[in-house]
């Protein structure tokens, strides 16, 4: 196993939200794709999956809040191709010991496109197999007391035209079960930044490189 330590900050400016999405897991069944999960702001939807029609849950450039402790599974795949104002009102939050499972994750999948994902306090993100940060657009995981496991590839700045960024700090864990990839593209930007906590990889850490090939959403 193959650990990680580094230091320096990075911050990342977008534009502005639209819909907010605030996880109440009034359901009791812990689904993201059960309605009666979300309250609802600023939107004729009444739940995120409701805009694509197709197994991709894709946020849209609005804002995804879980942040009551609760476990939640996707189901699916996700794409979170939404744009935010600063580091502090990512597209999508799990806060506050909160947990989310899902199958494969891409931020920011479109070119030109700004997705990211804040894991804090406690919280946990799983990735069953791919988490992809940074497809054809710009896409940023900062992870601040918090937890990411991704059980098989992680990829930073896949596409020709990508640009992905992970920023760990605090007492946060990040880890791999296979390889960790940036600059998956000979032209994409990839950057890792570790203030504080720790990072493993159980496979190889490649600077240039593929994982297997999986068709986003």
């Amino acid at each position: 196993m193959k650990q990680l330590l580094a230091a320096s900050v990075v911050m990342m400016v977008a534009g502005a939200q639209a819909a907010t999405y605030d996880w109440n897991g009034n359901a009791g069944n812990g689904l993201w794709t059960d309605n009666k999960n979300w309250t609802v702001k600023d939107s004729t939807y009444t739940g995120p999956n409701e805009q694509k029609k197709n197994s991709c849950i894709n946020d849209d450039c609005d804002q995804i809040v879980i942040d009551n402790g609760d476990t939640v599974n996707s189901g699916s795949y996700l794409s979170i191709d939404g744009s935010l104002e600063d580091s502090a009102t990512p597209a999508m939050i799990l806060d506050n010991g909160s947990k989310l499972i899902a199958k494969s994750i891409w931020i920011a999948n479109g070119l030109g496109t700004k997705g990211q994902i804040g894991i804090r306090d406690g919280a946990t993100l799983i990735v069953k197999e791919k988490l992809d940060v940074g497809n054809d657009g710009s896409g940023w995981v900062f992870v601040s007391d918090g937890n990411l496991i991704v059980k098989k590839y992680l990829g930073i700045g896949s596409g020709k035209y990508a640009s992905g960024r992970m920023t760990v700090s605090g007492k946060s864990i990040v880890t791999v079960g296979k390889d960790m990839i940036l600059s998956d593209s000979h032209s994409a930007k990839s950057q890792m930044t570790i203030n504080d906590g720790r990072i493993t990889v159980g496979g190889t850490v490649c600077l240039g490189g593929k994982y297997p090939a999986e068709e986003a959403p």
